[in-house]
């Protein structure tokens, strides 16, 4: 049975997926497909369907075994480290205790960010996926993000901007079922500084040779400021069709006309412009981001505290 041997559990938003495509190491096999989060409940996941209540925890353990689990790791080759990328892991609590009764001997990652930015690279995520999972302004979702955690479950899981950012509390809940030992703590701002010798730390974390497959370290992907969002006219009901047969008839040009993969992004983002806008265009309000910067300030210290370390490139007030 082919367990994995790592895994990266987080945080959303905070460069998981860059040290996901940074592992082109040989001797490390990473699960194909990113973001299964398979110790969450399947209900409030792959969906943008807006869901009131709680989830069915008995449900899950009904239908999810460390046996099923590891058959979707049954490509991994042999004499190799195995590992996949879970951006919510570290976030959802239930999912803890499960995690450490799976995998008893398997290390984890959890990369962090900059609380504040990461609250705002994560509102503009959602807000490009459409109404079902966020139609309200920043400064509106903040200030109702506890009503709204309290009455959905798939709200705590996908709108929690603020709440994500008390790492303090979802760390304590991680150590408390697993040992600290086995969790290796990063930033983006350590992997944007120095992305060669932060993929060389997490080579030796997992037991591989740290000088080999560092091709890739220092290359950005998934960045929330290249995020498109909708114009507010496409959300109208009477134009709502009019939008998405344009989108699919740009689309569809753009596939028959531009081969190169990057010039036919950059295509679709000119041809795009009258339905959707760039994020780099949405600014976040100076009152959200002090109210954000002030709140945090308890729990950055908290998480220092507790894992015995500084976060001296946290700067809170930019």
């Amino acid at each position: 049975m082919s367990l994995p041997t790592f895994l990266i559990v987080g945080e959303r938003k905070s460069g998981t997926t860059a040290l996901c495509r940074w592992l082109v190491h040989p001797d490390v096999y990473m699960h194909p497909l990113e973001d299964m989060n398979y110790f969450i409940e399947d209900e409030i996941l792959a969906t943008t369907v807006w869901r009131d209540g709680e989830v069915d925890s008995e449900r899950w353990e009904r239908t999810h075994s460390p046996e099923h689990y590891a058959e979707l790791f049954k490509a991994a080759p042999s004499g190799v480290a195995i590992g996949e990328k879970s951006a919510d892991l570290f976030f959802w609590k239930p999912a803890h205790e499960r995690i450490a009764r799976f995998l008893p001997d398997c290390k984890f990652i959890v990369v962090l960010r900059q609380p504040v930015q990461r609250a705002w690279s994560h509102y503009l995520d959602e807000l490009a996926k459409g109404e079902g999972r966020e139609s309200l302004p920043f400064d509106e979702a903040l200030a109702r993000e506890e009503q709204r955690a309290q009455g959905s479950a798939y709200a705590r899981l996908h709108l929690s901007y603020r709440e994500r950012g008390c790492y303090d509390r979802s760390a304590r809940s991680f150590l408390g079922h697993v040992a600290p030992s086995r969790v290796f703590f990063l930033t983006l701002e350590q992997m944007r500084k120095a992305p060669r010798e932060s993929l060389r730390d997490v080579y030796r974390f997992i037991g591989v040779d740290p000088d080999v497959g560092l091709e890739l370290a220092g290359t950005r992907h998934n960045e929330g400021g290249g995020t498109k969002i909708s114009r507010p006219w496409t959300r109208s009901p009477a134009l709502e069709p009019l939008a998405r047969a344009y989108h699919r008839a740009a689309a569809g040009i753009a596939e028959r006309l531009v081969t190169d993969g990057t010039q036919r992004q950059q295509f679709k983002d000119f041809v795009y412009r009258p339905i959707r806008r760039s994020g780099r265009a949405m600014v976040m309000s100076e009152r959200a981001r002090e109210h954000l910067a002030r709140s945090y300030r308890t729990h950055v210290d908290a998480l220092g505290s507790l894992l015995g370390r500084e976060f001296g490139d946290w700067r809170l007030d930019e």
